[in-house]
C-alpha cells in the first residue's frame, strides 16, 4: 500500500463509423472527437478494471488470480475471537484489509452503479466458473458465464458481505484486519503467506476495531445503503440485511465524531474531516429509506461541505457530499461541485490530463476528477461524455507519448511489472521480483498502476512501487468513469438482469438428511455457488459449495 504519499494530506484514432459519418455529414452524437478508443475497447477496459476486484478477494474467494494456486484460499481464519472477519478485499498488492480505502472504494463503485447503471453489463458469474473451467481468463476468449447480475455488483457484494461483519452492532465496528509491517516482510502470494507464522504476516492476524472515527463507518454504511437499494431486485432479504447494518454504521459514526488514520503505523492518514463523509452516509440512507430525518441531518452539516482546494480522493470527499446534497435540492452545493469541476478542467497537462494531485498513485487523481465531472454533468442532464473524461481515460489506456497502457494487460504495450504479490503466482522469497513474468492466465489483470503524468519517466519495475503499485482506490475512479462513458455511448439494457433466482436442487442422501425438512425447491444458490435458505436469509459459511453433498450451510451433515 502507499506509504510516502500517505504521510501527506490529501494520435486520435477515429473509428470507421466516425469517418463515414463525417464524410456523409451525419450526426453521430455518441462519438466524440476527443475519444481515442472504440466503444468495444472501452468495454474491455471496464471488464478488466472491474474484475480486478476479484483478484483482491481475501478469504475463501474465489480470487481468480490465485484460485488454482495451492489451496486457492487465504486468511480464512481472520477473526476477533470466534467472530469471523474473513473476506473483503486486499488493499493493494499486499494482503492487509484497510478500512480507509476499502469502504471508500466500495462506495465509489456503488455510486457509479447507482448514477450510471446502464454502463455496467454482465459478462461472468461471481465464481468465475466459465473462465476457470476453460482455463481461458481473457476478454477475447469470451468464456465468462453471465449470471443475470451485473459484474460490478458481483464484485462489490463480496465486499459488502464483509462490511456486514464489520458493522457488528451500533457500538462495535471493525476497521482493519492485518498489520502492515508484518504483511510487508515477505514477497509471497496471499495463499502462501496465510500459511506462515503470524510473525511473518500469516495467521492469526490482528483485528482492529472501534476507532475514534466517523469517516470509515460513514463510507461503510453508505455503501451498504446503496447496496440495499440496488440489490433488492436480486435478493430482497440480503438487501434488508445491508440496510440494517447501514443503520448500525450510522449509529456508530454519529457517536464517534472525528477522524483517525491507520492504527498500525502511518500507512494511511485520517480523512481531512468527517462531516462530508457523514453527509454522504445520511443522504444515501435517506434515498434508500425515504426517512426525512436522515435528509434533515445531512442538511444540518451542509455548511461543513466546502472547497477542499485539492482533489477528490479517499480522504477528501466534498465532491461526493456536494453532489448528494445538490441532488436533494441544496442548490449552492451544485455550484460548489461545478467549482471543483472547473478547477479540474482548468488544471491539465499538455495532454489534457488532470494535473492536481500527489505523485504517489498519480493516475487515480485524474480518474477521480473525471467521475466528479460525470456527476456534475448528471446534475445538468448532460447526454454526452465530457472531453475531459475521455482525455484522462485515454491517456491511461495508452493514448500518450509512450503509447503505454497503465492498465495491466490492456493494449499492445502495458505495464509488465506491477507491484502485486498475487499476480505472478511465485512464492520464492529469495527470487528477484523484478524478473518475474506474469503468467498467461493472469495477463489481463486490470490493475491500474500508480503511473505518472510523464510516460518517459515511468519505471516499470516491481520494486518501484511509486509507479507500479495498484490499489483498490486507484481502480475505483477508473471503473466509475468507464461506466459513465459506456452509459452515454452504448447503454446496457438493464431489464435483462434477473438474478439467479430460486432454483430446484438435487442432493445426495447425506445432504438430504441435513436439510431437516426444508423444501429443496426453496433453497437458493448464491453467486459463489453456496446454499442459501431465503426464508431466513441465513448465510452459508465461506467455502460451502453447491456440489458438496456433505455440506449444507457450511455445517457437516449428520449421519
Amino acid at each position: 500500500m502507499p506509504v510516502s504519499f500517505l504521510l501527506r494530506s490529501p494520435s486520435n484514432r477515429l473509428g470507421l463509423a466516425l469517418r463515414l459519418g463525417l464524410a456523409l455529414g451525419l450526426a453521430l452524437p455518441h462519438l466524440i472527437s476527443a475519444q481515442s478508443f472504440t466503444t468495444a475497447e472501452y468495454k474491455k477496459a471496464l471488464w478488466m478494471a472491474t474484475r480486478f476486484y476479484g483478484g483482491q478477494r481475501s478469504g475463501a474467494g474465489p480470487n481468480w488470480l490465485v484460485m488454482d494456486h495451492e489451496s486457492g484460499k487465504d486468511f480464512t481464519l481472520d477473526a476477533d475471537g470466534d467472530y469471523s472477519l474473513a473476506g473483503g478485499w486486499h488493499d493493494c498488492g499486499d494482503h492487509v484489509k484497510y478500512g480507509q480505502t476499502q469502504f471508500y472504494s466500495a462506495y465509489m463503485l456503488l455510486k457509479a452503479y447507482s448514477e450510471f447503471a446502464t454502463g455496467f453489463d454482465d459478462h461472468y458469474d461471481a465464481a468465475y466458473n466459465g473462465y476457470h473451467k476453460s482455463g481461458d481468463f481473457t476478454w477475447e476468449g469470451g468464456k465468462g458465464t453471465p449470471n443475470g447480475i451485473p459484474d460490478l455488483l458481483d464484485e462489490v457484494k463480496y465486499a459488502t458481505d464483509y462490511f456486514i461483519r464489520c458493522t457488528r452492532s451500533e457500538t462495535e465496528f471493525y476497521n482493519q484486519v492485518g498489520d502492515g509491517t508484518l504483511d510487508h516482510k515477505n514477497w509471497v502470494t496471499s495463499v502462501h503467506m496465510a500459511t506462515l507464522p503470524a510473525t511473518e504476516g500469516g495467521q492469526p492476524r490482528k483485528a482492529w476495531k472501534n476507532p475514534n472515527d466517523a469517516s470509515m463507518p460513514s463510507f461503510c454504511g453508505a455503501a451498504l445503503a446503496i447496496m440495499a437499494r440496488v440489490y433488492k431486485k436480486f435478493d430482497a432479504a440480503y438487501a434488508e440485511t445491508c440496510l440494517q447494518h447501514a443503520r448500525y454504521a450510522y449509529a456508530y459514526a454519529k457517536a464517534h465524531a472525528g477522524t483517525q488514520g491507520t492504527q498500525d503505523g502511518s500507512f494511511y492518514p485520517a480523512n481531512a474531516k468527517w462531516q462530508d463523509d457523514f453527509v454522504i452516509l445520511t443522504t444515501e440512507l435517506f434515498k434508500t429509506t425515504g426517512e426525512a430525518a436522515f435528509l434533515d441531518e445531512a442538511k444540518s452539516y451542509s455548511g461543513n461541505v466546502t472547497d477542499h482546494n485539492y482533489t477528490l480522493c479517499y480522504n477528501n470527499n466534498d465532491d461526493l457530499a456536494a453532489y448528494n446534497l445538490a441532488m436533494n435540492g441544496v442548490t449552492d452545493k451544485a455550484s460548489l461541485l461545478q467549482k471543483f469541476v472547473d478547477r479540474y478542467k482548468g488544471s491539465v497537462t499538455a495532454d489534457g490530463v488532470g494535473s492536481i494531485g500527489d505523485q504517489w498513485g498519480r493516475l487515480r487523481f485524474p480518474m477521480n476528477q473525471s467521475f466528479a465531472v460525470a456527476l456534475a454533468g448528471k446534475l445538468k442532464n448532460a447526454t454526452t461524455v465530457e472531453a475531459f473524461a475521455y482525455k484522462n481515460v485515454d491517456f491511461i489506456l495508452g493514448a500518450n507519448s509512450a503509447k503505454l497502457s497503465f492498465l495491466v494487460g490492456f493494449g499492445a504495450k502495458s505495464a509488465q511489472h506491477p507491484h502485486h504479490r498475487n499476480i505472478y503466482l511465485i512464492d520464492d522469497i529469495l527470487a528477484d521480483k523484478n524478473s518475474f513474468v506474469i503468467p498467461e492466465r493472469n495477463r489481463q489483470a486490470g490493475i491500474l498502476v500508480g503511473g505518472t503524468l510523464n510516460p518517459s519517466e515511468f519505471v516499470d519495475k516491481t520494486d518501484s512501487y511509486q509507479y507500479t503499485e495498484g490499489c483498490i482506490d486507484y481502480n475505483a475512479g477508473l471503473v466509475a468513469t468507464l461506466g459513465y462513458v459506456i452509459s452515454m455511448t452504448a447503454p446496457v439494457d438493464t431489464s435483462k438482469f434477473k438474478g439467479p433466482g430460486i432454483i430446484g436442487i438435487r442432493t445426495g442422501r447425506p445432504a438430504e438428511k441435513a436439510m431437516r425438512g426444508i423444501e429443496a425447491k426453496a433453497l437458493r444458490v448464491d453467486g459463489l455457488g453456496r446454499w442459501w435458505e431465503p426464508l431466513t436469509g441465513q448465510a452459508p459459511e465461506a467455502g460451502s459449495k453447491a456440489e458438496d453433498n456433505h455440506v449444507l450451510f457450511g455445517v457437516p451433515a449428520k449421519p
